[in-house]
């Protein structure tokens, strides 16, 4: 094991810089996408399948510039290539990051200006020209685009450098630990070794309640309405800027049957062992209801990826009673609402598991005769007397 994970050294940074910041960048991805279609105009490919290239890249041009922001995107462009040219050993980096220093001195932000001036990837009115330029039989325009030459080398680099020895060793690796755990269990056989729940369906159990985190402070187990509004008001952050419609509501206190005396339930914790990846699971109650979608740890609890302590691991999830008002009051979708089967008792919403456990509750107790409640009350005053007399003589 510690032959391939020398093998890794270099390999691993790199994998991570150019699939957190060459690959952060939007521009430089969605160039990344059109690499394919170069491939097969190079090579000459038929026309059918240059074709259904151009057909598939072509479906999802309005979907990727409906909300795509070139200023916004030039600021990441520069902050996060500069990282990738400053943090790793320049025998790490792609053969364009050698044009980038020859000509502009290491300086990201003038590369930003060329990219982004120059390059096609920058507006939906340039893609949607070039690939009806390929189709016409034009010369081909990402050639010489500075946006798809920079996505071109940073993957050349990859395939090339970085994807054959890092699949290759983990191949390895992963074989190996097969035999680390066979000599683990033999090892220590009292024990108890949990699976890796990567890729498999993941079930957590737990309770909602609150939890003390520090000596003197107690935080409860759910939040309202209330919360937001006051951190709206306090103008702290952009992040708490709320809409016009959801302080209206608020003000008129219209909750409509999503309320809870006078408040609007909000979010909740309960002990449930979460991980990354659990962001948006359902949670449910006992009665297999939805009662919340899961979106958080507590900051005490983010150290159960190593142990669990039940009395500071807390999931947070939003109330479905919130869902519900945002769909309903806030956005209008009422309509939506009536579609669903919504359950506010302690039922299961099922008729057929309601009739089962109505068949399988223990039948209840035949009501006592005036003559047995009086019966029954003359013992109980009796062996309450008793206990009083048992409790003088200990304290005498």
């Amino acid at each position: 094991m510690k032959k391939n994970y020398k093998q890794l050294e270099g390999i691993t940074i790199a994998r991570d810089y150019i699939m957190e910041a060459a690959w952060g960048v939007e521009l430089v991805r969605y160039a990344n996408d059109f690499i394919k279609l170069n491939e097969l105009i190079e090579a000459k490919a038929p026309q059918q399948e240059i074709n259904a290239q151009l057909d598939r890249l072509e479906k999802g041009v309005a979907g990727y510039f409906k909300n795509y922001n070139a200023p916004t995107d030039k600021k990441v462009f520069a902050a996060l290539m500069s990282m990738y040219y400053d943090n790793l050993d320049q025998k790490l980096h792609p053969s364009a990051f050698a044009m980038v220093r020859q000509k502009y001195k290491g300086d990201f932000s003038k590369y930003a200006d060329e990219v982004y001036s120059k390059s096609l990837f920058t507006s939906e009115a340039g893609v949607r020209q070039a690939i009806a330029d390929i189709k016409a039989g034009k010369a081909n325009p990402l050639k010489n685009d500075p946006g798809y030459q920079l996505a071109s080398s940073i993957n050349d680099y990859y395939r090339t450098n970085v994807l054959p020895t890092y699949s290759k060793v983990n191949d390895n690796l992963n074989l190996l630990y097969r035999t680390y755990m066979t000599g683990l269990r033999a090892m220590q056989q009292d024990r108890k070794f949990y699976p890796d729940a990567n890729s498999t369906l993941r079930v957590a159990y737990g309770k909602v309640e609150p939890y003390e985190p520090v000596d003197g402070v107690k935080y409860k187990y759910y939040t309202t309405l209330e919360g937001i509004i006051e951190k709206a008001a306090s103008g702290a952050a952009e992040d708490y800027a709320i809409p016009a419609r959801l302080q209206e509501l608020y003000d008129k206190k219209d909750y409509g049957p999503y309320g809870v005396d006078g408040q609007l339930p909000v979010a909740f914790i309960a002990s449930n062992h979460t991980t990354g990846g659990n962001s948006g699971s359902p949670v449910i109650n006992a009665n297999g209801q939805l009662i919340g979608t899961n979106f958080d740890r507590n900051w005490e609890g983010t150290m159960s990826d190593l142990t669990y302590n039940p009395d500071q691991v807390r999931n947070i999830s939003v109330d479905v009673r919130y869902m519900l008002f945002i769909v309903d009051k806030f956005a209008g979708a009422g309509h939506l609402v009536k579609e669903m089967t919504l359950v506010n008792d302690n039922t299961s919403g099922l008729p057929q598991v309601d009739a089962r456990r109505k068949t399988e509750a223990p039948a209840e107790a035949t009501p006592l005769s005036k003559r047995e409640q009086r019966k029954a009350e003359k013992a109980a005053r009796k062996a309450a007397k008793k206990k009083e007399k048992e409790e003088a003589e200990v304290v005498n």
